[in-house]
């Protein structure tokens, strides 16, 4: 865990005390805000391995994540896409197994790939769905620039260590 002494926007470094909870039941979280623009996170923030470690709890054989969910966000999200462009590639940081994805190559043209920091999520999406998921960070991948019309962040900004540098 990484204790925050500045805040990641503002670089206030007065907080004021949010709220507690516990991260996948396991690791107590507690939820600053600063004092003068009103971002809350945690401090200390949990390092990459502590997020990766939780989210592997929720792997394809729960049904916590809700697969029929995260295929119709796809198949919807699709319609959207469309709108935009005939086709493009998209490109969706924190894919978890693909399944989002899954459903908006399955509903349009447009080519979608992910990232994603879990392997077993990384192999179920390339093996299983046969959809391309890098492993890694959107740092730590090799991704061609300019190579996607369209790039998605969902429920990836509170696991980012670093938002301004992000």
């Amino acid at each position: 865990m990484n204790e925050i002494n500045k805040c990641p926007f503002c670089s206030c470094s007065l907080f004021n005390h949010h709220s507690n909870a516990r991260y996948w039941q396991k690791i107590e979280l507690n939820f600053i805000e600063c004092s003068n623009c009103g971002l809350v996170f945690t401090n200390p923030m949990p390092d990459l391995d502590i997020i990766s470690k939780g989210n592997r709890a929720l792997n394809i054989l729960q049904k916590s994540r809700g697969t029929l969910s995260q295929y119709l966000g796809g198949k919807e999200y699709a319609l959207s896409l469309v709108k935009i462009k005939p086709k493009g590639n998209f490109l969706d940081i924190g894919c978890a197994e693909g399944i989002f994805l899954k459903g908006i190559e399955d509903n349009c043209n447009w080519k979608a790939e992910g990232v994603e920091i879990i392997k077993s999520a990384v192999d179920f999406a390339n093996n299983t769905l046969k959809i391309k998921v890098h492993f890694g960070t959107l740092d730590s991948v090799q991704i061609e620039d300019n190579r996607y019309d369209y790039v998605r962040l969902n429920n990836v900004i509170e696991h980012v260590q670093d938002p301004i540098i992000f």
